[in-house]
């Protein structure tokens, strides 16, 4: 038995990875507080599945962010 998980073969994830993770629920928890289900919502889809496919939990809270500046930009 191995330790190796589908985050590109290292043992029990990296640090940042669980950076990531915490800065995901975080994110998704001020949202909901704010009354943004829907970001929440999509925050938590991102940590949800962040330990599978890392890239696309980091493309969901970029185009996260990308849409917050556009709106402060108006």
């Amino acid at each position: 038995m191995t330790n190796e998980n589908t985050s590109g073969g290292k043992k029990d994830g990296s640090t940042l990875d669980r950076l990531n993770l915490l800065s995901l629920l975080t994110q998704a928890g001020m949202a909901w507080k704010r009354g943004d289900k829907k970001r929440a919502g999509l925050l938590l889809g991102a940590a949800t599945i962040a330990r599978k496919s890392r890239k696309l939990s980091y493309a969901i809270q970029g185009a996260l962010t990308l849409d917050s500046l556009r709106k402060r930009m108006k």
